[in-house]
C-alpha cells in the first residue's frame, strides 16, 4: 500500500481514496469529511492535530 501511494506520487499521478482507515491520511495533502447528514467539510491535512493525521485519535483541527 505504502509502495503504491509512494510511486502514484513520484509519477505526478493524483490519488483520491474513499477510507474510514486514517492509516492512508499519510498519503494525501487533503480530508474531505462527510457528516452522513448532507455536510462537509474540506481542510489541508496540515490543519489536523499530529495525533488524528497518524490514525490514533480523534480527528481535531487546529
Amino acid at each position: 500500500e505504502d509502495h503504491l501511494y509512494r510511486q502514484a506520487q513520484a509519477l505526478g499521478i493524483t490519488l483520491l481514496t474513499m477510507a474510514h482507515r486514517q492509516a492512508l491520511w499519510k498519503h494525501h495533502e487533503y480530508l474531505l469529511m462527510l457528516d452522513g447528514k448532507g455536510g462537509w467539510s474540506f481542510r489541508p491535512m496540515q490543519t489536523l492535530e499530529p495525533e488524528a493525521a497518524e490514525g490514533n485519535g480523534d480527528i481535531k483541527y487546529t
